[in-house]
């Protein structure tokens, strides 16, 4: 795919259910859409940059962007249980997306950077995906913990997993990513809705624990400054 294939959209919706205006709290004197719309501008792969939102507040903050386009989202994709395809489907009817690579960027980790971007698009391309995940490994206690966790299904107890993972030892379990909430990579097909994520030709772009942490409350928020600032210290020296 050529360059010019590759697109940012970055949704950031007014309302919030967790914190109010998330996307609009500041990290460095900069909000979090600021920091994303930044992050995507920078990214060498990128060739175009939407900010998709509900908020005209959100959407004038990407005024001060000169390469990135707005799509003011309609209230069915802008509600607290609208999703990603949601969000997609609606931007479709703003932009034709079919046989574009879309990267998908959430400012609810301002920890992540463009070079994660470029790096995650060139081992997309490379790989030949159709989509891309973005992630962090599992530590062993915890890997062990997620296979051998249980669900409750009325007054019993379900294995998630085998019903022998409960006694199998952690080194025979299979490596767990988890999801870390900073991008996702779509290769828009003329099924792409119908299937949405194909797991089946999937990536997982895996990042340090500490580069995405996902701001859900105000404690993330308070870890995310923090490792922002020593980030940056970091950087200085």
């Amino acid at each position: 795919m050529k360059k010019n294939n590759i697109i940012a959209i970055i949704p950031a919706r007014g309302g919030s259910k967790g914190i109010k205006n998330k996307n609009l709290l500041k990290i460095n004197n900069k909000s979090l859409v600021q920091i994303a719309l930044k992050n995507a501008c920078s990214a060498n792969e990128i060739n175009d940059v939407y900010i998709s939102s509900d908020s005209k507040k959100i959407l004038n903050q990407a005024k001060k962007f000169s390469k990135v386009k707005m799509h003011y989202r309609d209230k069915k994709s802008s509600d607290d249980n609208a999703s990603s395809k949601d969000v997609l489907k609606s931007f479709s009817k703003f932009k034709k997306l079919i046989n574009k690579i879309v990267v998908y960027i959430q400012p609810s980790t301002p920890l992540k950077n463009s070079r994660h971007i470029d790096n995650s698009i060139k081992i997309f391309k490379k790989q030949k995906k159709n989509t891309l995940i973005s992630c962090y490994k599992a530590d062993s206690d915890l890997n062990e913990k997620i296979f051998k966790s249980f669900i409750k299904e009325k007054k019993n107890i379900k294995p998630i997993y085998k019903k022998n993972a409960l006694y199998t030892n952690r080194q025979n379990f299979k490596e767990i990513l988890i999801p870390n909430g900073a991008f996702f990579i779509f290769k828009i097909t003329k099924n792409f809705f119908n299937n949405y994520i194909s797991y089946k030709n999937s990536f997982g772009y895996v990042m340090n624990k500490d580069e995405a942490i996902d701001i859900n409350n105000y404690n993330d928020f308070k870890r995310a400054q923090k490792n922002f600032r020593k980030k940056i210290k970091v950087s200085k020296t």
